[in-house]
C-alpha cells in the first residue's frame, strides 16, 4: 500500500494532509472531514509532514489501530448528521512498515446526500466547504440552498428532545435503576411487526440475539410477552414490563438498581452490566428492525438515549475488573441523583453493522460524565473491532 502514499503531491481540492499530532484535537479533523462532506468528497491523510502544502514524509500514527477506531467514534460524535460508516466515510489504516502498528490513516469521503454537514464545537456549528487546497467557512446562499433542498423526515432533535423530557420525568418520580430509549428518528410512519412466534425466540433465547445466556442481558428463558398499547411488554415474574417494544419501532428498556451493583459492593456500578444491558437491547433492535421489514432508509437517523437514577454516592471504577490495579483505582462518588446525558444518534445502517459501537458511544458517556476518558472504558469492548465481549 506504501505506493498509494502522495508523497510530493500537492495539496488539492479533494486531497488533504494532517500530522499525527491532529488526533490531539479531533474536532480539526472532523473540520476537514466535513469541508470534504459539503464538496465533492476526497481523501484526508493523517501521519505526513508537508513543507509548502507539498506532503513530504511520513510522521506515524501509533497506535494506528486503535487511533483508526478512536477516530471513527469521535467523526460519529463531532459531525452533524453523523457520516454513515462504509457509505460516507471510511478509515483505512495503512501500516509502516507493512504489518506494523504505525503508520497512517486514509479517510475516503464520499460528496454527502444529507447535507449541509457540520462539526461540532461545544454548542457551536461550523459549516465549511473544501475549496481549491483550503477549506473555508460557506456563504449563506449556500447554506440556504443546502436547506431548502426539502424535509427528508429527519425528526432526531424532535425525538432527542422527548427522550430526554421522559428521562428527566422518570427521575422526579424517584425511580432507580436504567433506562435506554431506542427510536428510529424519521417522520415515515413505521410499522414494526409484534408477532408472538417472531417476538419470543430473540426475547426468550439469549443465542438468537448474540448474546450471553447467562449476562446482564434483557433475555429471560421464562419471560413473558404480553400486550400492551401500541406494542407489547416482555419481562419475568415479578417484573413484567422490563422491555417495551412498539409498532411504531421505538424500544424501552428498565433494569432495576439492584442488578447494577453485582459485584465490589453496593455503592459500586460494575462495569460489566453498565456495558451488557444496552449492548444486548441495541443487538435486539438491530434484528427487530433488519428482520421484520421496518424499511428504514440507510441514511435514517436512529436515536438511543441511556440514563442511570439514583445513583447519589455511586462510584464507578475505570478500567477492566479484570486489569491490574482496579480495585486500587480512585474513585470519586457521583454527586447527583440522575444521570442523563444526552442522546446519541446513529444511522440505521451502523446500527445493523455494530450495534456494539453504537452502544459503546451511549457507555462513553456514562463514563464521561464520571470523569473518565474514553479509554477508561474496558478493553472487553474492543477498539479494533467494535464488539463487546465478556468472559463467561
Amino acid at each position: 500500500m506504501r505506493t498509494n502514499i502522495p508523497i510530493g503531491v500537492s495539496r488539492m481540492n479533494r486531497l488533504e494532509f494532517k500530522g499525527a499530532k491532529a488526533l490531539e484535537d479531533l474536532r480539526s479533523l472532523a473540520r476537514a472531514v466535513v469541508a470534504l462532506l459539503n464538496a465533492n468528497g476526497g481523501q484526508l491523510w493523517i501521519g505526513l509532514t508537508e513543507r509548502e502544502s507539498v506532503a513530504e514524509g511520513i510522521d506515524p500514527v501509533t497506535p494506528l489501530h486503535r487511533q483508526a477506531s478512536r477516530l471513527q467514534d469521535g467523526l460519529i460524535d463531532l459531525v452533524e448528521p453523523p457520516p454513515i460508516l462504509g457509505g460516507e466515510i471510511a478509515i483505512v489504516p495503512v501500516p509502516v512498515p507493512e504489518g506494523s502498528d504505525a503508520g497512517l490513516l486514509m479517510v475516503n469521503v464520499k460528496a454527502g446526500r444529507r447535507g449541509p454537514y457540520a462539526f461540532l464545537n461545544g454548542v457551536m456549528r461550523g459549516y465549511v466547504v473544501r475549496a481549491g487546497s483550503r477549506t473555508r467557512p460557506m456563504t449563506r446562499d449556500e447554506l440556504r440552498s443546502k436547506f431548502s433542498r426539502g424535509d427528508d423526515g429527519d425528526v432526531r432533535d424532535t425525538v432527542s428532545a422527548a427522550m430526554l423530557k421522559e428521562q428527566s420525568e422518570l427521575a422526579r418520580n424517584g425511580y432507580r435503576g436504567l433506562q435506554l430509549l431506542v427510536q428510529p428518528a424519521t417522520s415515515t410512519k413505521l410499522e414494526l411487526p409484534l408477532d408472538r412466534p417472531v417476538l419470543e425466540p430473540l426475547l426468550c433465547d439469549a443465542a438468537q440475539t448474540g448474546n450471553r445466556p447467562l449476562g446482564w442481558v434483557f433475555v429471560h428463558p421464562q419471560g413473558e410477552l404480553k400486550p400492551a398499547r401500541g406494542g407489547v411488554t416482555f419481562g419475568s415474574v415479578g417484573s413484567p414490563d422490563l422491555l417495551l417494544i412498539q409498532r411504531s419501532g421505538r424500544i424501552r428498556y428498565r433494569e432495576e438498581a439492584e442488578r447494577l451493583y453485582w459485584s465490589g459492593g453496593p455503592d459500586e456500578i460494575w462495569p460489566y452490566a453498565l456495558m451488557e444491558f444496552p449492548t444486548s437491547v441495541l443487538r435486539l433492535a438491530s434484528r427487530l428492525y433488519a428482520n421484520q421489514a421496518v424499511g428504514l432508509d440507510p441514511d435514517s437517523p436512529v436515536v438511543s438515549a441511556l440514563a442511570l437514577f439514583g445513583i447519589k454516592g455511586k462510584v464507578l471504577r475505570p478500567h477492566s475488573p479484570r486489569a491490574i490495579g482496579y480495585l486500587t483505582a480512585v474513585t470519586r462518588p457521583y454527586e447527583e441523583d440522575a444521570l442523563i446525558p444526552d442522546p446519541v444518534v446513529c444511522s440505521w445502517e451502523d446500527l445493523r453493522v455494530s450495534p456494539d459501537r453504537c452502544a459503546f458511544r451511549l457507555v462513553s458517556r456514562i463514563y464521561e460524565a464520571f470523569g473518565y476518558f474514553e479509554d477508561a472504558l474496558p478493553a472487553e469492548f474492543s477498539r479494533e473491532t467494535g464488539q463487546l465481549t465478556i468472559p463467561s
